[in-house]
């Protein structure tokens, strides 16, 4: 009998069974992780899978003859014990961590984590999963050596740190952060951001909301904020705290933010003791300033007495035993005068003071002034005094012309002084380096290389025999070549003993980019039958455009106000030292004795005088009683406001400080005379202003053809030509200015003002002069100043016809 059964489902079984089994073998083999087979009562390993064995170093054989307890070291085993009496009780154990010995002896980590079963038959068997750490580990260990570096480096730093969880207000601060203020972490736990909040000052909150705000939204880099935060002892100290958004949510919000907080309590006080010290040098400099101010005037005063009253000896009749000791008198105060200077120019420059003004110079005009300074003084000696400017040196540059002039002249006096024949001379040529070069050389003594080592040192000379010989300070060598290195240059020289010296300095000039032009230009190009005869080279009248603080200064200071027609030139002295007031007074009679002198003794007077009654001139002190010159120039500008007529003042002072010279000009003074008065510098200020004994004429005639070297067919010429081209100037003014291009105007009239002084038509050159500083935006109304020009013009037309 055969029985046949169907199978099929049975077959299936099998089938999907040993895929399984195929399938868990292969997971098995191929894990990633090891895994291990053990006897739980003996520990036997009974499988284990390859990746396992990989680290170990034994084969699988090897490996299946060791035990549970074979493969850690032995200080593992109380772990070890634990961890099965755990098993026993919950059916599994770890994840914990321990070391396996390898093959070779070595260790290495791993990570442990298993389940107790029971077979079929009843047998108790652990499985575990064994993972190689080793790589972890090692990451680990780097990421601590890290930290700790960090740390390290932190702590040297000496700076605290914080991390701010800006969504959760979650905030982690490190020991030396709450050091700062006096707490450790544990004094403050539990920290969060109102930890933050409770110790930084009130007033300085906002401006750290304001930083992490800019920061977030993108505007800075870095939050970056100084502020205080208030000490477990009371006191504030002073924080730079820093950070940066390390990662952001993803809607795009701050998330974390880490940054650090540095104490810098002690760089405050520093940087404010700093600030102490800055007032204090400050006002140490002001104060010597002020006692330089006050020893200058204290000096020049009664030098000023001296020095002039002996001019004034000097044209009386003497023997030849009273002029020579009266020269003896006027060398000596000279040589005073000379040394306080120095002095004074020695002071300002060691203490900063010294400060530059560029403007637009005429070189070549400078370097003959030079010249012509020194020349008596070389003549005296009968020594030539040679200039010599090469073609390539412009006329027109950008420098401070007193400074220039005064390194020039000091030169120039040593060559003379220490050249007892032979000849001296100055030039100016290019160097390869594209700046000029001025040299000033000497057929002197000449310096030997031991005495060039101590020239450029205060209060010395070559040798204690020169002073001796020649005097002088040792001061004025040194001083210019301060005032060099300030326009970026230094004094240099080459000398031979016995032969000669030269002195030089290299300055970079920048060409005046507006020079000035010629005013006769325009006239004689369109009428070529003038022989192109130029109006200003009739006498040395300059031409350039004068700036502050000589803007009011020159022919713009001439009246328009005729009503001085039938009375003396009235000029009012302000001066509280009688013996100067004498002076200045003897002296302007000298002058001109019809002068109608009024004197004032100290600033209320001046004030009063000047404000009742008409005054064409003032001499103004500057250190007076009760009212000093300045507070009495204020007070009689802010008059003038309201009568409309406005007094040249002329500030007399004993030292000319820059400080002062600028308190006298924000007063409203127009000029400067320096103690002791200098007889030809007080007739160009007389000169300047108009005063004469008689009112202004609109054209003087005899000055103009003295100008024209006596040649009236000349002077005619240049007048029918002035004449004839003035009304196309002033057509060309007037639509400059109705156009609103008042850099045009101002540079029209100036060219109208200067053909108009060469000229000799002193209001018309005053009014346009007035119109050139109108039209810079200094003074007045441009429209207003127009008119006065058209006046002046319609009186000139009316006054010449068409004759000379």
């Amino acid at each position: 009998m055969v029985v046949i059964r169907d199978i099929s489902a049975r077959v299936h079984k099998e089938q999907e069974l040993d895929y399984q089994q195929n399938l868990l073998k292969s997971l098995y083999e191929l894990s990633p992780i090891g895994i291990a087979l053990n006897d739980f009562d003996t520990g036997a390993f009974l499988d284990v899978n390859q990746t396992l064995l990989e680290p170990t170093g034994y084969s699988k054989a090897e490996f299946l003859d060791l035990s549970y307890w074979d493969v850690p070291p032995p200080e593992y085993q109380p772990a070890e014990e634990n961890a099965i009496k755990s098993m026993q009780a919950t059916g599994s154990y770890g994840p914990f961590q321990k070391e396996y010995i390898r093959k070779d002896g070595s260790r290495y980590p791993v990570e442990l984590r298993g389940i107790f079963v029971e077979d079929m038959r009843g047998n108790r068997l652990i499985w575990s999963y064994i993972q190689d750490i080793s790589e972890q580990k090692r990451a680990e260990q780097a990421l601590k050596e890290e930290r700790e570096r960090l740390a390290n480096i932190i702590r040297g730093t000496n700076v605290g740190t914080w991390e701010w969880n800006v969504q959760t207000g979650e905030t982690v601060f490190n020991e030396r952060w709450a050091e700062m203020v006096g707490y450790s972490l544990a004094d403050l736990a539990p920290v969060s951001i109102n930890t933050w909040l409770q110790f930084v000052h009130p007033d300085d909150l906002a401006v750290s909301n304001q930083r992490l705000e800019q920061h977030f939204t993108g505007e800075i880099a870095y939050y970056e904020f100084e502020g205080r935060m208030r000490h477990r002892n009371g006191n504030w100290i002073w924080v730079l705290d820093r950070g940066r958004v390390a990662s952001w949510t993803e809607d795009g919000k701050p998330l974390m933010v880490l940054g650090t907080h540095q104490d810098i309590t002690e760089r405050k006080q520093a940087e404010a003791e700093m600030l102490r010290a800055k007032e204090t040098a400050e006002a140490a400099s002001q104060a010597k300033s002020e006692f330089l101010a006050n020893m200058s005037h204290e000096i020049r005063t009664p030098l000023n007495a001296i020095i002039g009253f002996s001019d004034l000896l000097r044209t009386t009749e003497l023997n030849a035993t009273q002029q020579q000791y009266l020269d003896n008198v006027v060398q000596s105060g000279t040589s005073l005068l000379e040394i306080i200077s120095d002095i004074l120019d020695f002071s300002k420059i060691e203490a900063g003071m010294l400060e530059l003004e560029v403007i637009p110079v005429n070189l070549h005009e400078l370097l003959q002034n030079c010249v012509n300074t020194i020349s008596y003084a070389a003549r005296n000696k009968g020594l030539p005094v040679e200039l010599a400017i090469a073609p390539e040196v412009p006329v027109h540059v950008l420098t401070d012309p007193v400074r220039l002039k005064q390194i020039l002249i000091n030169l120039l006096s040593n060559a003379v002084k220490f050249t007892e024949t032979g000849e001296v001379e100055l030039s100016a040529a290019p160097t390869a380096g594209g700046r000029i070069r001025f040299a000033v050389r000497d057929t002197g003594i000449g310096i030997s290389s031991e005495q060039q080592k101590k020239l450029f040192h205060a209060f010395s000379q070559a040798d204690s025999s020169t002073t001796r010989k020649f005097g002088g300070t040792g001061l004025g060598l040194i001083i210019s070549d301060m005032i060099a290195r300030k326009l970026d240059s230094k004094i240099k020289l080459d000398s031979t003993p016995g032969q000669g010296t030269v002195f030089y300095l290299d300055l970079e000039l920048e060409a005046d980019p507006n020079p000035p032009v010629s005013s006769s230009a325009d006239t004689t190009a369109e009428q070529p039958e003038a022989d192109n005869t130029d109006l200003e080279e009739l006498a040395p009248v300059p031409t350039h455009s004068v700036s502050p603080p000589d803007e009011t200064r020159a022919i713009s200071a001439f009246t328009t106000d005729h009503a001085t027609a039938g009375r003396r030139m009235r000029i009012l002295i302000a001066e509280d030292a009688s013996m100067n007031m004498l002076l200045i007074t003897t002296l302007l009679r000298q002058m001109n004795p019809e002068y109608e002198i009024i004197e004032a003794y100290n600033g209320q007077q001046a004030l009063e005088l000047a404000t009742s009654r008409p005054v064409d001139l003032i001499f103004m002190d500057v250190q007076m009683p009760v009212l000093d010159g300045v507070q009495a120039t204020t007070a009689i500008r802010e008059h003038e406001k309201q009568s409309g007529q406005r007094v040249p003042i002329v500030a007399l002072t004993a030292g000319a400080l820059k400080e002062e010279q600028e308190r006298c000009l924000q007063a409203g003074m127009d000029d400067f005379l320096t103690k002791p008065l200098d007889k030809s510098r007080l007739k160009t200020m007389l000169d300047t202003y108009g005063v004469t004994h008689q009112s202004v004429q609109p054209y003087r005639k005899d000055r103009f053809l003295e100008r024209c070297g006596g040649d009236e067919d000349f002077a005619r010429t240049m007048l029918d030509h002035f004449m004839a081209d003035l009304p196309n100037k002033l057509e060309e003014l007037k639509q400059s200015i109705g156009a609103g291009d008042l850099a045009e105007a101002g540079r029209q009239a100036h060219r109208i003002g200067g053909v108009a002084a060469n000229m000799e038509m002193p209001l018309l050159a005053a009014a346009a002069g007035r119109l050139e500083r109108q039209a810079a935006g200094r003074e007045g109304d441009v429209l207003s100043a127009f008119d006065e020009v058209q006046q002046e013009w319609h009186a000139i037309r009316l006054l010449l016809g068409d004759s000379l």
